[in-house]
């Protein structure tokens, strides 16, 4: 049969650090790990990456890998997940990479947390390749639980202004202590380019890691 091409494996949660993981946190506002970090450095890339690309976020840094990522955003840990499949997560915390609310007004509300990969070398597949995302995916784990309205998007990009909407999905009806994985077939020749991306966005509350 054809050999399934997985182009990513990586584990996402959708939590906020709160009281529960006292060893990262001690407010709802802020994120003290990040605030005292050194933010990394992004990397521009000479060439595209290639498959297979995979990415358990155990590297022990607590920004997204550069020469995988293109945005710091997110903020990388093992202490927010619940029986994770690997070792490290990648947390949409709705706060910025300094570690600080992107706002202090409680009503603000909006995509807040942005993951984008590295441009990835696709040309050489077809349709019939059987090339697939897959990731994992949780809600809350131990930080805060996100609100019904709030939600995960993974897009991916058309071209240099436009992003498709691919993927989407609410706290709703989930379990908040386990993972739940996702398979997205890229079978479109739109997205079977020399530089193929995707990237993940949350929408939530801005003033803190409350959602």
């Amino acid at each position: 049969g054809m050999m399934r091409k997985v182009l990513l494996l990586c584990l996402l949660a959708v939590v906020s650090n709160g009281l529960a993981a006292q060893e990262y946190m001690d407010s709802l506002l802020y994120n003290k790990t990040l605030t005292s970090s050194v933010k990394s450095v992004a990397v521009a890339r000479k060439a595209p990456l290639t498959l297979p690309f995979i990415d358990d976020f155990s590297q022990g840094n607590t920004f997204p890998d550069p020469l995988k990522w293109l945005d710091q955003s997110v903020y990388i840990n093992e202490g927010f997940p619940i029986k994770p499949p690997s070792i490290g997560v990648a947390t949409f915390d709705g706060l910025r990479a300094n570690g600080r609310p992107y706002t202090f007004s409680s009503s603000a509300y909006g995509s807040s947390d942005t993951l984008t990969s590295q441009p990835i070398d696709l040309s050489s597949y077809a349709a019939f390749d059987s090339v697939y995302l897959s990731f994992y995916y949780q809600p809350k784990g131990r930080g805060n639980a996100p609100e019904s309205r709030d939600s995960l998007v993974l897009e991916f990009k058309l071209n240099d202004t436009t992003w498709v909407g691919i993927w989407r999905t609410t706290p709703t009806g989930l379990a908040t202590d386990s993972f739940r994985q996702a398979f997205i077939p890229i079978t479109d020749v739109r997205w079977l380019t020399g530089d193929f991306q995707f990237r993940f966005r949350n929408y939530s509350a801005l003033s803190g890691n409350i959602d």
